[in-house]
């Protein structure tokens, strides 16, 4: 068992740029809850990191909030469920006022904590379960909602 751990992190470890990249890419997509367009706008860059790591992506559209996506990775018998929001509570701007920026290993911003960094690192995390080359017994599927802020009354 501790050596599929530390093959997991050595995994984690050598994919963390991809990781890093990814959500400055999500939080410079600026999507306050109450502009679908900007969420709309951070969905799409979202969703493309899902293809890219061929996840099977569902756009679950609203018309009152941006749109959710639902994705899924591998094939098993059940299903664990990594469930968060690209949704925040910064106007779009806020980069201009409060810019991200990296001091050391930590990224600062709009979205970082809350919770862009949490999609990172789900999505790190089950790239390192699939890709290891550890069969999991269950698929991994993603609910990434973008209401969260409000209330999350669509999703």
């Amino acid at each position: 068992m501790h050596d599929q751990i530390r093959e997991y992190e050595a995994f984690c470890e050598r994919h963390s740029d991809w990781a890093v990249t990814m959500v400055e890419r999500l939080v410079t997509r600026e999507s306050p809850t109450t502009d679908k367009a900007a969420v709309d706008r951070c969905g799409a860059a979202l969703a493309g990191y899902l293809n890219d790591i061929e996840a099977d992506v569902t756009l679950l559209p609203q018309d009152s909030a941006g749109d959710h996506l639902f994705a899924e990775l591998g094939d098993g018998p059940n299903q664990v469920l990594l469930l968060g929001h690209f949704d925040t509570v910064w106007p779009v701007g806020q980069l201009k006022r409060m810019p991200l920026q990296q001091k050391g290993h930590r990224l600062f911003g709009p979205g970082t904590f809350d919770m862009k960094g949490g999609i990172a690192i789900g999505m790190l995390a089950a790239r390192a379960v699939l890709e290891v080359g550890m069969t999991p017994a269950a698929r991994v599927a993603m609910l990434w909602t973008s209401d969260e802020e409000t209330g999350s009354a669509t999703s």
